[in-house]
């Protein structure tokens, strides 16, 4: 994998709000290793009133199929076992979602 697709791989990660708002939550978790239960993070999601009207079952199956492997082609959490965990360092994803912010402003 080239450095230009792994880049090219973080954009796309950060290009959905419904990413956006789940690496928050990964990087706001009160847990020292920034992790998360699933069905936490499927709950939180689900009641963000920024997705509009997704039950928890509709949330569960996108996070499944498309935004958690998206987010782990980009190499930035991993998932398992009933949980959700950041594998860089926090900082890194919250500079990120700051300047994804600043385009969303533009």
């Amino acid at each position: 994998m080239t450095r230009d697709s792994v880049v090219d791989g973080r954009f796309v990660a950060f290009a959905d709000v419904v990413r956006r708002r789940l690496l928050y939550y990964l990087c706001s978790s009160s847990s020292d290793d920034n992790e998360i239960a699933f069905e936490t993070l499927v709950s939180r999601l689900a009641d963000d009133d920024t997705f509009g009207s997704h039950t928890r079952a509709q949330m569960r199956l996108n996070l499944v199929h498309v935004h958690l492997p998206k987010l782990e082609q980009a190499n930035l959490i991993e998932h398992g076992d009933g949980t959700v965990r950041l594998v860089v360092a926090p900082d890194v994803v919250t500079r990120s979602l700051e300047l994804a912010h600043r385009f969303d402003s533009i």
